[in-house]
């Protein structure tokens, strides 16, 4: 377990700029571990995930926070400390964000999600999600676009064969999406209660046949949601505390 909290906190130490020093966390002292550095650029977004022996952590770097063409890097490591970059992505015009792995139920499939979204003149124009896996975490199809444009798709989860994510835009409902291939998606059910306002992050995670959902807005609150298969209705329960940097 030590191991673990270990590597999580060595993920956060991503913005580049940080030096290595010792962490009080959970009355222990741990060590932050700079893994990347690219002349202080902005790196954030940060996914990480054990796959085939191996560890992935995965996480963008730009030169600012939005509207920048920037590279989605994807590192590995085995047992040693340092970790290797495996490839990056890069898509001309578009704005590279939130990568985050996927992995079949039956962990022969490494996915990565990546979102994107197109900006004209610093003014928001669509969005463009691509997927691509691997399934020796070394060699990667290339970027396959993902048919959704007009919602924004959070991690995918796999739930019996399928995958699943949650979609919203500014101040829109949230969205229940389905797919067969992680590439063509249909609507499976708008969640029409709480939370409404102006969503901008969700975590999402699955339990047998539940599903889970912290939903951050663009105000001091958030949401806890759950939700029993087929899916269609949702239970919210309002948490006062603020959670930023969901995934």
């Amino acid at each position: 377990m030590r191991y673990y909290i270990l590597l999580f906190v060595a993920f956060l130490s991503l913005y580049s700029c940080l030096q290595d020093k010792p962490w009080k966390f959970f009355d222990e002292e741990v060590s932050v571990l700079k893994i990347f550095s690219k002349e202080c650029m902005h790196s954030a977004f940060t996914d990480f995930a054990f796959f085939n022996g191996k560890f992935y952590c995965t996480f963008r770097v730009a030169k600012k926070h939005v509207g920048d063409d920037e590279v989605v890097y994807l590192l590995t490591r085995k047992n040693s400390k340092n970790w290797k970059v495996v490839r990056s992505f890069r898509v001309e015009g578009v704005d590279l964000r939130d990568p985050k792995f996927v992995i079949s139920e039956d962990l022969e499939i490494f996915y990565l999600h990546i979102g994107g979204s197109i900006f004209n003149n610093g003014e928001f124009v669509t969005h463009k999600q691509f997927v691509t896996e691997s399934q020796n975490g070394k060699d990667w199809q290339i970027l396959n676009l993902i048919n959704i444009k007009d919602k924004w798709l959070w991690k995918p989860i796999i739930h019996y064969s399928s995958a699943l994510a949650l979609g919203h835009t500014a101040g829109d409902e949230l969205v229940l999406y389905k797919s067969s291939d992680l590439i063509n998606y249909h609507i499976e059910n708008t969640i029409k209660s709480d939370p409404t306002g102006i969503l901008t992050e969700v975590a999402f995670d699955k339990s047998n046949d539940s599903l889970f959902a912290i939903v951050r807005k663009n105000y001091p609150e958030s949401y806890f949601g759950i939700s029993k298969n087929p899916f269609h209705e949702w239970k919210w329960i309002h948490l006062d505390e603020y959670l930023v940097g969901l995934t």
